[in-house]
């Protein structure tokens, strides 16, 4: 299964990207990083617990490839987020943005993504197409990680932040298209990405 790895390798290179966007739109500094990453380790536990209550038994599989294709096209419209909501909260041009702004945007920003995050570990444990468990689903998503990070780290030399996003998210719809059930309909919505 193709999943657990798309979501580790979208899940690195976004992280990477949208907490580098944030610090460069927010002038953030050590402090300022760590309140993003406790938010963004906060909201994947936020997604976990998610799929907990919603209880879900049936259509694992659909729901499965339908939360990873919006989870592979959210990536790019978070780094416009960033770009779009920053300059309403600095009332001059120029002028630090006050914490508690700073702690909101990048709770609005990394919501959606981290929510996702969390909610697809445990949705991809419980889908059985085949038998998976927690450890084999941990192991794919951190070989996804592991080959995201490495990929980041030849490719930022290379493309701006947002081309890397745009790279890793038709890839990930490359690997779903070639290696999921789903052909017709991945083909949509890599049309649909493209288009947007």
């Amino acid at each position: 299964m193709i999943y657990p790895f798309i979501v580790g390798f979208i899940s690195a290179i976004g992280q990477i990207i949208l907490l580098r966007e944030l610090m460069i739109e927010l002038n953030g500094n050590e402090i300022i990083f760590s309140v993003f990453l406790s938010l963004w380790l906060l909201l994947v536990a936020l997604g976990t617990l998610l799929f907990k209550f919603m209880k879900i038994r049936r259509q694992l599989p659909n729901l499965l490839f339908g939360s990873v294709v919006v989870f592979i096209s959210l990536l790019p419209l978070q780094f416009f987020l960033i770009h779009l909501i920053t300059p309403l909260f600095s009332a001059v041009s120029g002028l630090l943005i006050n914490l508690p702004s700073i702690i909101l945007v990048a709770f609005i920003v990394l919501a959606p993504g981290s929510l996702l995050i969390g909610f697809l570990f445990p949705l991809n444990c419980a889908a059985k197409f085949p038998r998976n468990s927690v450890e084999k689903v941990y192991i794919q998503e951190s070989i996804g990680m592991a080959f995201g990070g490495f990929l980041f780290l030849i490719l930022i030399n290379f493309m701006n932040n947002l081309s890397l996003l745009i790279f890793a998210s038709l890839f990930s719809f490359l690997l779903i298209y070639f290696f999921a059930d789903q052909k017709k309909v991945t083909f949509i919505f890599v049309i649909l990405f493209l288009i947007l």
